[in-house]
């Protein structure tokens, strides 16, 4: 069994059994404090583990695709959700700096965590039969004025980035 339908290979993806380990701890902690430190320690290995394993990172390359038991879409996915219609995904990828974002979280900010397992049904993405995923709620008012200021200065970053690469 692949990781998903979309490998064609017939190895197993090396994350599939660690997430499925993982999801099975979680689950089991109702502890809210344990569960934060679990999720930061998880968003954290896996970005090591993407950057140990780079080949694993680009699935847009179409010379490798299809070739590799395991891409990026193998990973649980993490989301915040900081407010009405608000929310962001803990990806250190999309955001370099995130640790220390992460290192905010703790059970007194963090309201709930709820685990969507793969197979479990979401009619929000339509993706949802590929992917688990961890949601963290918030509605600390100080966490939120964290995130929106972490949020801001990683758009600035962004474009002064853009502007820098455009320059040379």
């Amino acid at each position: 069994m692949t990781c998903f339908s979309q490998h064609t290979e017939t190895q197993f993806c090396t994350l599939q059994s660690e997430n499925e380990a993982w999801l099975s701890v979680i689950k089991a902690i109702e502890d809210v404090s344990q569960q934060v430190d679990l999720v930061i320690d998880k968003v954290l290995a896996d970005n090591h583990y993407f950057i140990t394993h780079p080949e694993i990172e680009d699935t847009n390359d179409k010379r490798i695709f299809g070739t590799l038991p395991c891409t990026t879409d193998c990973s649980i996915r993490f989301g915040l959700i900081y407010g009405k219609n608000k929310g962001m995904v803990l990806d250190p990828q999309t955001y370099p700096n995130l640790e220390i974002l992460l290192l905010e979280f703790n059970s007194e900010n963090i309201e709930q965590i709820k685990v969507k397992e793969r197979y479990d049904n979401d009619i929000y993405s339509y993706s949802s039969g590929m992917r688990s995923g961890i949601v963290l709620y918030t509605n600390d008012k100080e966490l939120k004025k964290k995130i929106r200021r972490f949020l801001k200065n990683q758009s600035k970053e962004k474009v002064e980035t853009e502007t820098t690469i455009a320059k040379n």
